[in-house]
């Protein structure tokens, strides 16, 4: 299984963007990547099916998989909230990208299908 991140990324003070998650999925040597707004309690707060909006950003560099810290340019700073590893779901025939999600330490499996704009996240124990 490869291995996925969720950084919280506070972001400069120069930015218009808010602070925000960045969900990064190893693929190929990088990472795919999108954002989203921070989700309060999670994973508990996730239900049978959750939405929410993102924004599919460029990939990144294969180090933010363990990077915590300052950004360069002012860009802001990353912590770590999340990891653990994951597997592509094909079971649901659909677009966009589907991961399911195993969380570090855990027995919390999460699907989180990206699509277009939004992600929806379904929770489920093994």
């Amino acid at each position: 299984m490869q291995r996925f991140v969720i950084l919280l990324h506070v972001v400069g003070r120069h930015s218009e963007r808010p602070d925000h998650w960045d969900w990064m999925f190893e693929h190929d040597g990088k990472l795919l990547t999108w954002s989203s707004p921070p989700v309060e309690d999670f994973p508990d707060a996730i239900g049978f099916e959750t939405r929410l909006p993102v924004t599919r950003l460029a990939d990144h560099r294969i180090e933010y998989l363990s990077f915590e810290g300052a950004l360069m340019d002012g860009r802001g700073s990353v912590r770590r909230l999340f990891s653990g590893s994951f597997r592509r779901d094909n079971t649901v025939a659909s677009d966009g990208e589907q991961f399911l999600l195993q969380f570090d330490s855990s027995t919390l499996l999460i699907r989180a299908h990206f699509n277009g704009q939004a992600v929806c996240l379904s929770r489920f124990e093994v």
